[in-house]
């Protein structure tokens, strides 16, 4: 009856013809089925259990699938071995599949915050998403991004897909007795064949921000690859990125802040009032998984690898022959990811004398460009979803017009279509036309209370203010702003400002209500 049910799981594994996709849940209701058809009694084993002995099975599953799949990868390298003489049977193609995931980090983080009265705020943000791809064949780690959203979204996902296609650089390590181990880092930034790779298949799961049509064509398009969203409710399909984040845990778990795996967890802190989240900042935890991300691809030896680490690994195959999908020039720059088109009316009304305009979340662009065209009035626009202030006109034939750019206080710093159109739902809401929007939204986030999400929100936008270049008066970061628990000196003639600071590894002691009502 094992033999059986063993075979089926080798005949899906190698992906025969005709043969059936086979879980475990069921084979596991198939082996109950056969065994009641058999004659077996409530008396005899597995019915006298619960589950009817589903652990054990699931054990049983987990080890002869684990059994066909060298099995499986050994047969295909075999093959390659035999059409390349020349390579070595222990070195496959490397950025041929692609696997991604996402995972929440378990741990809170602090986030400091300098009120226009000089009084330091201390939130704790809400757990964020660190979103990881892994080579399937050297099991390196290719890139990473971090996501500050309660859920993965798809900009979340085109960063990714955009760092892969990038080269990696070094981050500046802040903290005192940090330091990267020799010779690790990431494939792109020490592999010149490596860099601006562009993989065939891309491994996914089924969240609904990989469903989105931007991240579609993006990977079809432009990334030239295959799509894979595999099968629901299978996450040993992408095992390795999964054995990634269990290699982060371990060193996440180490921190004093952290959530741990469940609720129940002995290392998460039992007493909410000593909770330490704050005292950790989310740089801080940056450098950390750095540091661990570039220990795991030049980790040591590894039996799997046949005595290489993953680093090693894909030189070999460099070296061997095997040649890497390269990206064309044009999708090389930092922004391929976030290039979005969308077909626009050009509006006119030269009869009152306004100037022509189009219209993109909510808010009018106008430019010279738009004066001059005599055209067709419907046209195409190419914009990065990550700063909608400027926009290039083009006509639906792809002949080129010119900028435009947002109308208003708009322009005052950059900003998403995300956070514009949720500033614009919050004035409708509140119906309140007149003044500067963002602004406004901006002074209720920040009197709102102290929640995690609100922190999160915060540093999202910190986030997209701190790459701009004009921001608003009355809202800026600051890095340098008096260390937590006390005043910063205002600068005499500039006005009151909003600032958000990076948080320091030291304990603060929250001051009295008092204090703040008073300031």
């Amino acid at each position: 009856m094992f033999a059986a049910l063993d075979d089926q799981i080798r005949r899906s594994v190698r992906g025969m013809r005709h043969a059936e996709h086979v879980t475990c849940k069921g084979l596991h209701a198939r082996l109950i089925q056969r065994l009641q058809d058999g004659g077996w009694s409530e008396a005899d084993y597995p019915f006298t259990n619960a589950s009817y002995a589903w652990e054990s099975f699931r054990r049983w599953y987990v080890v002869r699938h684990a059994h066909h799949q060298r099995q499986s990868c050994a047969r295909t390298t075999s093959e390659a071995s035999g059409r390349h003489g020349t390579l070595s049977p222990a070195v496959a193609a490397p950025f041929r599949e692609i696997q991604i995931d996402a995972w929440r980090i378990d741990a809170m983080f602090g986030l400091t915050l300098v009120h226009d009265t000089g009084y330091i705020e201390r939130l704790e943000v809400a757990r964020f998403w660190l979103l990881a791809a892994v080579d399937s064949q050297t099991t390196a780690v290719v890139a990473y991004r971090y996501g500050f959203n309660t859920q993965v979204t798809q900009d979340d996902l085109l960063d990714l897909l955009g760092a892969l296609c990038q080269r990696w650089q070094p981050m500046t390590l802040t903290r005192p007795g940090l330091a990267y181990p020799s010779g690790s880092g990431l494939p792109s930034g020490l592999i010149d064949e490596a860099a601006y790779a562009a993989p065939t298949i891309i491994c996914l799961d089924n969240a609904w921000a990989h469903q989105a049509h931007r991240v579609r064509q993006f990977v079809v398009q432009t990334m030239g690859g295959i799509f894979n969203c595999g099968h629901p409710r299978q996450p040993t399909a992408r095992r390795l990125v999964e054995t990634l984040f269990k290699r982060m845990a371990v060193a996440v778990h180490r921190l004093p802040n952290t959530t741990g795996s469940t609720p129940h967890d002995p290392r998460r802190l039992k007493n909410a009032k000593h909770h330490s989240g704050r005292d950790v900042s989310i740089d801080e935890c940056r450098e950390l998984l750095e540091l661990v991300i570039c220990d795991y691809n030049a980790a040591k030896p590894r039996a799997d690898l046949r005595g290489a680490s993953p680093l090693e690994q894909m030189r070999r195959a460099c070296d061997a022959g095997y040649l890497i999908r390269q990206l064309g020039p044009a999708a090389r720059h930092e922004g391929a990811a976030f290039t979005a088109t969308r077909r626009v009316t050009i509006h006119t009304s030269r009869s009152l004398g306004v100037k022509p305009w189009i219209t993109l979340v909510y808010q009018r662009y106008r430019g010279p460009c738009l004066a001059r065209y005599d055209g067709s009035p419907r046209v195409e626009v190419r914009y990065d979803t990550r700063d909608i202030r400027f926009l290039e006109v083009y006509t639906l034939a792809g002949t080129y017009l010119g900028p435009v750019e947002v109308q208003g206080t708009w322009r005052a710093f950059k900003h998403d279509a995300r956070f514009r159109a949720q500033v614009c739902r919050e004035a409708a809401q509140s119906k309140r036309r007149a003044g500067d929007p963002m602004n406004r939204y901006l002074n209720q986030l920040l009197e709102a209370p102290a929640t995690p999400a609100r922190a999160l929100e915060l540093h999202r936008l910190r986030e997209l203010v701190s790459t701009s270049g004009p921001q608003p008066s009355k809202h800026t970061i600051d890095s340098n702003a008096a260390a937590p628990g006390t005043m910063a000196k205002p600068d005499p003639g500039t006005p009151a400002r909003h600032k958000l600071q990076r948080l320091r590894w030291r304990p603060l002691e929250r001051p009295p209500p008092t204090d703040r009502s008073a300031s």
